[in-house]
C-alpha cells in the first residue's frame, strides 16, 4: 500500500550524516553494579531493519547519531543508555559497523549528574562532528533532558527551540529521520522538534508500521475482525466505536477489563475485587458504563461479542489453581481475581476468527502474566496465527502486553503475524481511526 510520506529510502543519504529517533526502551533491571537489558526486542528490530540495512545501500550515510530514550523521569528504569551502547556495539561490530557512545567510562551517577549537558553540549557536539565513517553514534537518555517534553506552549516551532535541536541544527550535510512509532504519539523535541532540521523522513520502521496499520484501516479485507482486552477501558471502547460506526469491523471481540466493563453494562454482577480493579483504571466510571452502555445497545449481540465465561483464581496462582465459572454464576463476594476468559469463551472466539480475513488484536485477553490466565490470550493469539498460515489472513497486534504474549507461541507462528511496536500509539490510532492523529507522523514530510 503507498503511503503519502518521504521514506528515508527516497533521501540522498551519500556521504551524509544521518540523525534518526529510534526507540530503544527496553525493560532493565540492575545486576550487582551493572545494568542489564532484559528484553532487547525494539533494539533488535531497529538494528536489523534500518541500521544494518542502510549501511549496505549503494551509497551509504557517512555515519549515523541516534537519539532514544530509556524509562521515564521520577523512575528507576530512567536509566543511562550504557547497556544499550554494549549491546549495539557487539551486534553491529560483526557487520564492521562501529559503535560510539560519548559517555563510556563516565559513570551512571556522573552522567545522571550532567542531565541536559549529558544530552546537547559542546562535548557532544565535538564528537558528533568527528565521526568516522560507518559509524553509530548512540547519544544520551533524551529524557535527561527537561526541555525533552517540558516546553511551553506545546508548539513545534517551541520544540525546535530546544538545547537538543539547537546543537543538531549545527550538524552539516544532515539529513533527518524519524524511525521509532511507538514514540509518535509524544509531543517531545527528539520526535516533534526534528521536523526543524529538513525534511522529517519516515524511517523503515515507521514505514512498516504506518503501512500495516493503513491496510487494516482504509482497506480491510472482510470479514474484519477487532479483538480488544486488555485494562485500558476508555481508548478501548472508543476504539470499538469508531470501527463499528465507520462500519469498518464486522465483528469485535472482547476480553481483559473491557470485556468485564460489558458484561457490567448489561447487568452482570461482577466481584468486588474485579469491580474495584475496573474503577481504578476507568477516568469516571459512571460515563464509561454509559458509553459500553450506548455500544451494547447498538451493536451488541450481533456485533460485538463478550466473554460467556471466565476465569478465577487468586494472585499469582499457579495453573492448577484455576477455575471457570459462567458469567451469572460469579459470586460478588468471591475473593479470588477473574483474570481471564473460559474455555466456552475461547471456543465461540475460535469461530469468529476462523472467518475473518483481517485481524487486529489490541490489549490481552487477561492477566496473562500470571500462570492461571495464561491459556486465554496464548489460545486467541494462537488462532489468529493459524488464520494467518491457513488462509492468507492479515493479522496485526499491537505492541505493549499483547505483542510481549507472543513469546508463548512458536516461532513459524509467530512469523505469521505482523507486530506493531506500540501499545499506546497503536491504541491511540484505533481510537481515531487514522494515523494522522500521532503528532509524530503530522511531522513527517510528505511525497
Amino acid at each position: 500500500m503507498t503511503v503519502p510520506y518521504l521514506a528515508l529510502d527516497e533521501a540522498d543519504l551519500a556521504g551524509k550524516t544521518l540523525i534518526m529517533r529510534v526507540d530503544f526502551n527496553s525493560p532493565v533491571e540492575e545486576v550487582g553494579d551493572d545494568l542489564v537489558l532484559r528484553d532487547t526486542t525494539r533494539i533488535d528490530d531497529h538494528l536489523h531493519t534500518s541500521v544494518m540495512p542502510l549501511f549496505e545501500l549503494p551509497k551509504p550515510p557517512r555515519n549515523i547519531v541516534l537519539l532514544a530514550h530509556q524509562g521515564r523521569p521520577g523512575r528507576d528504569d530512567c536509566t543511562t543508555l550504557l547497556p544499550h551502547f554494549v549491546y549495539c556495539r557487539d551486534k553491529l561490530r560483526s557487520k564492521g559497523i562501529e559503535t560510539a557512545y560519548v559517555w563510556e567510562g563516565s559513570g551512571s551517577a556522573a552522567v545522571r549528574q550532567l542531565g541536559e549537558e549529558a544530552v546537547a553540549s559542546a562535548d557532544v557536539l565535538a564528537r558528533i562532528r568527528s565521526l568516522p565513517e560507518r559509524t553509530v553514534l548512540l547519544l544520551e537518555n533524551v529524557r535527561f533532558s527537561e526541555a525533552e517534553s517540558n516546553v511551553k506552549g506545546n508548539q513545534p516551532a517551541a520544540f525546535a527551540d530546544t538545547p537538543l535541536i539547537r546543537m543538531l541544527a549545527e550538524v552539516n550535510n544532515r539529513v533527518v529521520a524519524l524511525d521509532g512509532f511507538s514514540v509518535g504519539h509524544r509531543a517531545q523535541a527528539s520526535v516533534v522538534g526534528l521536523a526543524a532540521l529538513g525534511p522529517l523522513h519516515a524511517g523503515p520502521v515507521v514505514m512498516r508500521e504506518i503501512e500495516q496499520l493503513s491496510q487494516a484501516l482504509e482497506s480491510p479485507k472482510a470479514p474484519m475482525l477487532l479483538i480488544v482486552g486488555g485494562a485500558k477501558v476508555d481508548d478501548s471502547l472508543s476504539s470499538m466505536q469508531v470501527f463499528l460506526e465507520q462500519g469498518k469491523a464486522d465483528t469485535v471481540l472482547t476480553g481483559g477489563l473491557v470485556g468485564l466493563v460489558l458484561l457490567q453494562a448489561q447487568g452482570i454482577q461482577l466481584n468486588e475485587q474485579t469491580e474495584t480493579n475496573i474503577a481504578a483504571v476507568t477516568r469516571d466510571l459512571s460515563q464509561t458504563l454509559a458509553k459500553a452502555r450506548a455500544l451494547m445497545d447498538s451493536f451488541g449481540g450481533n456485533k460485538i461479542r463478550v466473554p460467556v465465561d471466565i476465569a478465577l483464581g487468586p494472585q499469582l496462582a499457579s495453573a492448577a489453581q484455576r477455575a471457570e465459572l459462567t458469567v451469572n454464576r460469579i459470586d460478588p463476594h468471591d475473593p479470588r481475581h477473574i483474570g481471564d476468559i473460559g474455555l466456552q469463551t475461547i471456543a465461540q472466539y475460535a469461530c469468529d476468527i476462523a472467518q475473518a480475513n483481517t485481524l487486529v488484536m489490541n490489549g490481552p485477553m487477561g492477566r496473562y502474566e500470571w500462570p492461571c490466565f495464561t491459556r486465554g490470550n496464548e489460545e486467541i493469539l494462537r488462532y489468529a496465527a493459524y488464520a494467518a498460515q491457513a488462509r492468507n489472513a492479515h493479522v496485526l497486534v499491537g505492541g505493549g502486553d499483547t505483542g510481549a504474549s507472543l513469546g508463548a507461541l512458536s516461532a513459524e507462528l509467530v512469523g505469521q503475524v505482523n507486530v506493531c511496536s506500540s501499545g499506546k500509539a497503536f491504541l491511540e490510532v484505533l481510537a481515531t481511526g487514522t494515523v494522522e492523529s500521532l503528532i509524530g507522523v503530522r511531522m513527517l514530510a510528505r511525497r
